[in-house]
């Protein structure tokens, strides 16, 4: 028991240091490189030690799911080393290093729900892992807003004035989108199943419409749609929703004039220049003609099975089909194979659940960077943990009251 405990909090803590150290330091690249213009590119080398500390950890404290686990990533590593090998046969250069950076983000995720794995099998959520949690989003927050209010360049979504968003010490806006959809899901959760008072979520609500992007949006509206059909009968949904629209512009006119009228002005910019889908997709539609066919062109039977994708010349910036590119038609269905042992494990009700995987992967065919971002991977980890130690306190409180 004393072994089970060690190992419990030792993966608990390994994961809070994660999450704070990934956030505290690409914080600090942002920072130093829109203010000081300083490009040292330190995240890679502190997340990829970081990985080898997991790697490490993982093999001392074995068991038959993580070994389970580490086969299955293992397989994966030799398909992806089958796919380069076979798209250097058609290229006479490719970026290996780059594509091996990519590698270790894509298994990020699985690595980290090995260690997850220890406190789900054990039942016992430690409590850093809500609190480190937590105390990321408040310092967040508190700079999302300080950048709205004071015009913070560096804790701007993006760099330039031509576009309006604020998301604090988060660098990447496609990381920002994923991220932020898991902490109102997570907090949705909490007050609307749980009936819990949590000022987080309304907070993280305020928050997300200042990041600035078109997926965190269209989420917000998407929650928005799914509480309503949720929580209030049909005749009363359109009454409630243009109420509480109106109710949110008179409240808050002079910031949403300015987020539309920025917004309107890029789109319309880019409009003219690029077109509707282009503006509509931010350019992707053009990766078809200019990545994703030359790409295909030049690659062989072996390439099709295993992948191979150089990810600086062909990155497509949507998941499902980077996946495809990069892993093959065998590692794509692996890679999701083991990615539904995340799925198993995330307890939400089933109509939240359904609701929220089938968005999810929408906007992952969409956008991009959910599975192969190690700050989107360690928060759905820490999403999924969540959910699990709500469910263990609800199971705690139910056994306590039938005692009385």
């Amino acid at each position: 028991m004393e072994n089970v405990n060690k190992i419990v909090k030792a993966s608990a803590y390994l994961l809070a240091i994660g999450l704070l150290l990934f956030y505290f330091t690409g914080g600090l690249y942002k920072y130093l490189i829109r203010m000081h213009g300083i490009e040292f590119r330190f995240g890679p080398l502190i997340k990829g030690f970081y990985q080898l500390i997991i790697i490490l950890y993982l093999f001392l404290s074995i068991n038959k799911n993580k070994l389970h686990l580490l086969a299955g990533i293992f397989v994966l590593v030799i398909i992806f080393l089958i796919g380069q090998f076979s798209l250097h046969q058609n290229f006479d250069v490719i970026h290996f290093k780059e594509n091996i950076i990519l590698l270790f983000r894509y298994i990020f995720i699985l690595l980290s729900f090995a260690l997850a794995f220890d406190l789900i099998q054990n039942k016992a959520i430690p409590s850093v892992i809500e609190k480190s949690y937590r105390f990321l989003w408040w310092v967040n927050i508190i700079l999302v807003l300080a950048g709205l209010i004071f015009n913070l360049y560096w804790a701007a979504s993006y760099k330039g004035n031509w576009r309006f968003g604020y998301n604090g010490l988060f660098y990447a806006q496609n990381d920002t989108s994923f991220m932020y959809i898991f902490a109102l899901t997570y907090f949705y959760y909490r007050v609307f199943y749980l009936k819990k008072n949590d000022i987080l979520f309304w907070l993280i609500l305020v928050a997300s419409l200042m990041v600035g992007t078109k997926a965190l949006y269209l989420y917000v509206v998407l929650l928005f749609g799914f509480h309503i059909f949720r929580k209030v009968k049909f005749k009363h949904i359109l009454i409630f929703g243009i109420s509480s629209v109106f109710l949110v512009y008179i409240n808050f006119y002079s910031l949403i004039n300015k987020i539309i009228l920025k917004s309107i002005v890029f789109f319309e910019k880019v409009y003219r220049e690029k077109g509707f889908w282009y503006a509509l997709t931010s350019g992707r539609n053009e990766f078809f003609e200019m990545k994703l066919y030359p790409l295909l062109s030049k690659w062989n039977f072996a390439n099709y099975i295993f992948g191979g994708q150089d990810i600086v010349n062909y990155n497509m910036e949507m998941d499902f089909i980077d996946q495809f590119l990069f892993f093959g038609i065998l590692g794509f269905l692996l890679y999701f194979f083991l990615f539904n042992y995340l799925i198993k494990n995330l307890l939400l009700p089933k109509d939240l659940k359904i609701f929220f995987i089938l968005s999810i992967f929408a906007l992952a065919f969409a956008a991009g960077h959910l599975f192969n971002s190690d700050m989107v991977g360690i928060h759905f980890i820490f999403f999924i943990l969540l959910i699990y130690y709500e469910k263990l306190n609800q199971k705690h409180s139910f056994e306590n009251d039938r005692k009385y």
